[in-house]
């Protein structure tokens, strides 16, 4: 008689974890793409004051056309005849008075700094300009600079119109 012994095979060992090929794989993508992750982060980090800037730019530069927009076209009689300086800012009377306005810092009209924006840089310029069907003798374009820390500058303009009715000169 034959008797042929019967072994259970024994049972395969099931993987557990990774092979030392796919973690050397691993190992290589990430080596390739955090470099790249770092570099967006840092970008967005070093760039996220931006915004603020900008809008601290904008209320600058729409704050000082305000300003100047508010004062009469034509400069009274016996009215502030210089210097026309960021010091005597408070007794401007005239949109021509901010001519070649320039400012640093950012001063109130008493000549404070104001605290925070002492990077800041504003200008002015008031030139003659026609304005569709009103004669550049009638409209002045007023052109406002704000120069930030980063030195990225924001232009913001409006017109200032004799709507007085009186000549000047």
């Amino acid at each position: 008689m034959c008797t042929a012994s019967l072994r259970a095979k024994p049972a395969r060992d099931t993987q557990a974890g990774a092979t030392l090929i796919e973690a050397v794989i691993f190992i290589a993508i990430v080596g390739i793409a955090l470099p790249a992750i770092l570099q967006v982060m840092d970008f967005n980090v070093r760039h996220s004051a931006d915004g603020l800037l900008r809008i601290q730019s904008a209320t600058l530069a729409e704050s000082m056309l305000n300003e100047i927009e508010s004062k009469d076209f034509c400069a009274p009689r016996g009215g502030f005849e210089g210097p026309y300086t960021p010091g005597n800012r408070r007794l401007f009377d005239a949109v021509t008075d901010y001519r070649h306005f320039s400012m640093y810092p950012v001063t109130t009209l008493d000549g404070t700094v104001v605290p925070g924006l002492q990077g800041y840089r504003v200008s002015a310029a008031v030139t003659p300009s026609a304005l569709g069907g009103i004669p550049s003798s009638a409209a002045y374009l007023i052109t406002v600079t704000v120069t930030d820390p980063g030195g990225e500058r924001l232009v913001m303009s409006g017109y200032r119109v004799n709507d007085e009715g009186r000549r000047c000169g």
